[in-house]
């Protein structure tokens, strides 16, 4: 069994993952890549997966200080995940491992397989590691790189409602070109008024049809 497994497509620097090779080196597997500069290569997987390799040569191996800063990064988004999910002394621990947020065992024990899903999974730099399902746990089927306003509207605090056979969150709904209102003033209508949701929806700004309040 090899120690590597890196999904084709993968890339690494200007390095494209193409398919595994026959060669192995121990437990580790070889894999045939193509770099942006059209020459192709074998390249050992653990070079790959620890930044020993970025090029097939065509330019310097050295890493500039942007491609350290992500690779800094990436780990360090791995290590909070585990941390905010077992260690009791974490600020965010009552939010993840006290409410039994998991962490699937390949991530928890092996920081290389949580790599290889992020680079081939959109990982950026501006982005954040995001649950789909909030009360589900980190796995690669309930995870994906999102933004920070992506990540606001997929909070347990965050209001969703349904209309017209679709449930969105309110700050969703104020951007479909249904909504006649502002974001402000639908979740009054919403939350205090006790509007029934599609007449907030549809009703004018200046309009106080009583018959739509619950």
């Amino acid at each position: 069994m090899t120690k590597n497994n890196i999904p084709i497509g993968t890339r690494f620097g200007l390095l494209t993952v193409l398919c595994p090779s026959d060669r192995h080196s121990g437990y580790n597997q070889y894999f045939h890549v193509r770099c942006d500069c059209g020459r192709e290569i074998e390249v050992q997987g653990s070079h790959l997966l620890y930044s020993h390799k970025r090029t097939c040569g065509c330019k310097s191996d050295k890493q500039p200080r942007e491609q350290e800063y992500s690779r800094r990064r990436l780990r360090q988004t791995w290590r909070h995940m585990i941390d905010r999910c077992i260690n009791r002394r974490c600020k965010d621990y009552g939010n993840y491992g006290a409410r039994g947020i998991a962490i699937h065992p390949d991530w928890f024990f092996d920081y290389s397989a949580f790599q290889v899903w992020a680079l081939s999974h959109g990982y950026r730099d501006d982005l954040s590691l995001d649950r789909t399902d909030n009360n589900g746990p980190y796995e690669p089927e309930n995870c994906r790189w999102a933004t920070i306003t992506e990540q606001n509207r997929n909070t347990r605090r965050v209001r969703r409602c349904t209309a017209f056979g679709e449930t969105k969150t309110l700050s969703e709904w104020a951007d479909d070109p249904r909504c006649h209102v502002s974001y402000f003033t639908l979740r009054q209508r919403v939350v205090y008024l006790k509007w029934e949701f599609e007449a907030a929806l549809l009703c004018k700004k200046h309009e106080r049809l009583r018959t739509h309040a619950a």
